[in-house]
């Protein structure tokens, strides 16, 4: 898991960080699924 070191000090940093890689996550799936 990526913790972005410029914002892992705050609690908003990690939510951003975390609705990215979730994000990203589906993006993959979806993608995959069309294909």
């Amino acid at each position: 898991m990526v913790v972005y070191g410029e914002m892992d000090d705050s609690p908003g940093g990690q939510f951003l960080g975390l609705v990215a890689i979730v994000v990203g996550i589906m993006g993959i799936v979806k993608s995959r699924k069309l294909n």
